[in-house]
């Protein structure tokens, strides 16, 4: 599987990669750590069908 990179993990993160034409659904993503609350980031990720989440810093 491939890890889909959404900057931040805000909500226009995930809208900018998905009209980039790159499929979310059932991958894992990778968000940078701050700007937004993890719990956001993780709702966000589940919004956009995602298999799950990681952060870094």
């Amino acid at each position: 599987d491939e890890l889909v990179y959404v900057n931040y993990g805000q909500y226009e993160d995930f809208k900018q990669v998905e009209e980039m034409g790159i499929n979310i659904t059932d991958r894992l993503v990778i968000a940078k750590f701050g700007k937004v609350f993890r719990g956001d980031k993780v709702q966000n990720a589940e919004r956009f069908n995602a298999s799950g989440i990681i952060l870094y810093t």
